[in-house]
């Protein structure tokens, strides 16, 4: 009988682990606070709004964060720890950081069939003073060998009339680690997380941002 090699044979443990349900891979977003450099005292509302073309079809659940894929590249889809949408985890992670720094700040829940007119009505709705809609047009990680992390996030801040004040946008791809299939769980959990704090850490530290966000 042929005998497998250890990558064969770890590479098909993680599929007939998958495939059976025993391995549950989740990333944790909700949890993240990212580092602002600036205090505040504002009242903040903030929103997150999924517009994932592959969420508003519906072929995706809300709370979809990427893939893992198993020995023979056949995909798994993840989802959030929470088990919430990853945009209401998105939301709380910058609630968090804000609060963290001083200021008032406060959720608004949103669906992805809601228009960005409704979200701003909500969203001044609240009372806030400055009001912060996170738009994810792209989020996503493959792992395999490499954890790649597609993504098209932009916040945009408005005053509490509905007035924009600032916009910041982030595109693009980006290995976020590399190594062997034999710690893909592993790597995929925690690098994801990080890798979104880095991101909301871009998003709110950005000069433009600060000052409308203060």
């Amino acid at each position: 009988m042929k005998r497998l090699g250890l990558g064969t044979t770890i590479a098909t443990l993680i599929t007939l682990l998958l495939t059976c349900g025993c391995a549950r891979v989740t990333h944790d977003y909700g949890s993240v606070v990212a580092d602002v450099g600036y205090p505040g005292t504002a009242a903040v509302a903030v929103a997150a709004h999924d517009q994932r073309p592959y969420v508003k079809s519906g072929n995706k659940q809300a709370d979809f964060v990427g893939v893992i894929r198993g020995g023979f590249g056949n995909p798994f889809s993840l989802a959030t720890k929470s088990g919430r949408p990853l945009a209401e985890d998105m939301a709380a992670a910058t609630v968090a950081s804000l609060k963290n720094k001083g200021f008032t700040a406060v959720a608004v829940t949103t669906s992805p069939e809601e228009t960005e007119k409704k979200l701003l009505a909500e969203l001044r709705g609240s009372g806030a003073d400055k009001l912060l809609l996170l738009t994810l047009n792209e989020w996503r990680t493959d792992t395999y060998k490499k954890v790649t992390l597609e993504y098209d996030v932009t916040l945009t801040v408005y005053d509490k009339n509905g007035n924009r004040l600032a916009e910041k946008k982030l595109d693009g791809k980006e290995y976020l680690h590399s190594d062997s299939t034999s710690n893909a769980f592993k790597i995929s959990t925690r690098e994801s997380p990080r890798a979104f704090k880095r991101k909301l850490e871009e998003l709110l530290n950005d000069p433009v941002v600060a000052r409308a966000v203060r």
